[in-house]
């Protein structure tokens, strides 16, 4: 998943308590790395939905291969008659 926003795209809005004593370690976070809370906020957010698709690629990944070890796997032949390719 791959998000970008153009700056003068509006998003969504969102708002949320934060805790104060971590709001002091944003603001600091934040400027030492030169962006705005609003754009350390959003980059975080996004890496931990991309960290989470990933993690439910890699459980599909895994789901599948316990499926080949437990039935094995096609032939190319029988692949391309469920395809249709069997020409």
């Amino acid at each position: 998943m791959e998000v970008y926003m153009r700056k003068h795209e509006q998003g969504s809005r969102l708002n949320f308590d934060f805790p104060p004593e971590a709001h002091k370690y944003l603001k600091i976070a934040s400027a030492e790395l030169g962006i705005s809370i609003r754009e350390f906020a959003t980059q975080a957010i996004l890496q931990k939905l991309q960290e989470l698709e990933d993690q439910r690629d890699i459980s599909a990944y895994d789901r599948a291969m316990e499926r080949v070890k437990k039935n094995g796997t096609d032939s190319l032949e029988d692949v391309k008659k469920y395809l249709g390719l069997d020409v």
